[in-house]
């Protein structure tokens, strides 16, 4: 299936597509933080 997108509705979508990764990633590092802390009381 092909895309008929425009070229700023691509980049608006990799924008999304970004903006998705760095809240997961800063969800886990939170999380990854949260388990260190744990076991290091």
């Amino acid at each position: 299936m092909k895309s008929n997108k425009t070229s700023k509705e691509l980049i608006n979508c990799f924008k999304d597509y970004i903006d998705i990764a760095d809240a997961r990633y800063a969800m886990l590092h939170n999380i990854f933080e949260n388990e260190r802390n744990k076991l290091n009381k």
